[in-house]
């Protein structure tokens, strides 16, 4: 796998500094952490954002059961994540997936993981309701 191009980490920095400063201690902001969905798969997606823990998962790596919200930002593997990526976060029962289009400079949420449907809908799950949508597109990821 070839490292993340600079648009890339640019736009995972804009996020997560976003993410913590709108959510504060809310939840926790995992950037490129391991995430256990089963016994063999672990991935690390771009951004997660999971149900707080004191212990801010020292003990074991966050579940599926832990995340409320993954991010995957994507410049140059936008159909890789949508074929493989995304349906592998449906498959564990993650509850909301954004996959961000770096090079078009918007987004695309999987709100109903479970039937992998992917639209562009504004709407947001209700732990997040005082985000905007406008800064996972185009106004912090393409600059």
């Amino acid at each position: 796998m070839s490292p993340n191009g600079s648009r890339h980490a640019a736009c995972v920095k804009r996020l997560t500094q976003l993410l913590v400063h709108q959510l504060g201690e809310q939840a926790i902001i995992g950037v490129q952490d391991p995430v256990q969905l089963d016994t063999y798969s672990v991935p690390e997606p771009d951004l997660s954002v999971l149900t707080y823990r004191e212990d801010f998962y020292a003990q074991a790596h966050p579940t599926a059961e832990d995340v409320l919200l993954l991010i995957a930002v994507a410049d140059s593997s936008l159909e890789t994540d949508q074929a493989v990526k995304l349906p592998i976060y449906a498959r564990a029962g993650i509850p909301e997936v954004w996959l961000v289009d770096v090079d078009a400079g918007g987004d695309r949420r999987l709100p109903d993981p479970i039937g992998q449907r992917l639209s562009t809908a504004p709407t947001l799950p209700a732990w997040a309701t005082h985000l905007r949508l406008g800064w996972i597109g185009h106004h912090r990821c393409r600059r």
